[in-house]
């Protein structure tokens, strides 16, 4: 039998089946002599260390690779007995040389590594320093701004006896008229509101622009404040939401490898995160706002109005107001709608009209945060924050 085995595209070689097995033969020794490994020995190094059951697999003038009983090694000939030495041929002057560079590369690497950390460690002073300085900084412009607020205020106290002062002064000497209010809520529904035992308190135009001024200068230094929290909880709010909608996605999948109960735990984690998130963010959100709100300007009316009034049944109420100089009435109510309370508050310029008509009205149209005229604090249509007026 014969075979033909083409040695290329272009020229073919016919060979006998007795021959191409003796040629498979020198092929399969020339490489078994050539992968087969040295004889296992035992080698014991100059400092002491012994080597059981050595494999040589790669030897060259200045160092062998072996395999032994507990793993492999890269030995360095000048560590082992000169009769080992002399039979792999080891070179003095290349492992002197290759010693030499290792120690020089050493040396290079040790030197870059310390540099590095000294570099590393200059930045990290510098960036100590850089946040020394930052929180310090912060720290004084807090400090400042504290004090000028607390100075704010201890001023505002003895503004408001002065202004107080002159505003009673001003109401006992001036020529006044009788005003007779009302006070009222009209709904969505149309329903007419009237509105008793609500207190009205009449304040100088002077005593409420102090106090307004003092307020509003907290209201931004409490808003400012709370800026930076408010937009790292909105941002892990939203991180939150998305986490959950994609454990939420996951648990809709058929795939028979995946964990039911892995998955169903995975979401509920998730959805307790968003519910934590959402709180903290909502409850920052009222904290904010608060500042932003009539409410709290409610609460920081001067502490000594000039005169007060008490609407009765129908919301009515009567005033005598000075018919010069600014003056202010200031009012606080609330009723119950369902299970909710609705809470009002009026800070409203009393102008010469009303006065000469003898007649006004605290209702829906002239609240606090309103956009009436006549409102000390209205709304601020582009921000949809509360200015004082």
């Amino acid at each position: 039998m014969e075979i033909d085995i083409p040695l290329s595209p272009s020229k073919g070689f016919r060979m006998t089946a007795s021959y191409r097995t003796r040629t498979w033969l020198f092929v399969i020794v020339a490489l078994a002599v050539t992968l087969l490994p040295t004889l296992a020995e035992d080698w014991t190094t100059n400092d002491g260390k012994t080597y059981r059951g050595i494999t040589v697999l790669r030897d060259d003038s200045v160092s062998v690779t072996i395999l032994y009983a507990d793993g492999g090694a890269t030995i360095n000939l000048a560590d082992l007995p000169s009769d080992i030495q002399k039979k792999y041929g080891f070179d003095p002057k290349a492992a002197a040389a290759l010693k030499a560079h290792q120690d020089s590369q050493a040396a290079a690497d040790l030197k870059a590594q310390q540099d590095a950390e000294a570099v590393a460690a200059k930045l990290k002073v510098q960036q100590d320093a850089k946040a020394a300085a930052d929180l310090k900084a912060q720290q004084d412009a807090k400090a400042a701004a504290d004090a000028a607020r607390a100075k704010q205020e201890v001023d505002l106290a003895s503004q408001e006896s002065a202004l107080t002062h002159k505003a009673k002064a001003d109401y006992d000497s001036g020529n006044k008229a009788t005003v007779n209010g009302q006070i009222f809520i009209v709904t969505q529904g149309g329903d007419n509101i009237k509105l008793g035992m609500i207190h009205v308190y009449l304040f100088s135009g002077d005593q409420i622009d102090a106090s307004l001024s003092v307020l509003a200068a907290k209201a931004d230094y409490e808003e400012k404040k709370l800026k930076p929290t408010l937009d790292a909880e909105e941002a892990a709010e939203s991180q939150a939401e998305k986490a959950e909608a994609k454990a939420f996605l996951d648990s809709l999948q058929t795939d028979k490898d995946v964990n039911p109960i892995m998955i169903a735990s995975d979401l509920v984690d998730k959805k307790k995160t968003l519910d934590d998130s959402l709180s903290k963010y909502k409850a920052t959100v009222d904290k904010y706002s608060y500042y932003t709100s009539p409410d709290f300007y409610a609460g920081g009316l001067p502490t000594t109005p000039i005169t007060s009034s008490e609407s009765d049944a129908d919301g009515k109420f009567t005033m005598q107001i000075p018919k010069t100089g600014t003056w202010v009435l200031a009012a606080k109510g609330q009723r119950s709608v369902g299970d909710k309370t609705e809470g009002y508050f009026w800070l409203v310029k009393v102008s010469s009209d009303p006065i000469a008509n003898n007649q006004i009205f605290l209702n829906n149209e002239n609240l606090a945060g309103s956009n009436s005229p006549d409102s000390m604090i209205r709304k601020n249509v582009d921000s949809g924050n509360t200015d004082s007026k």
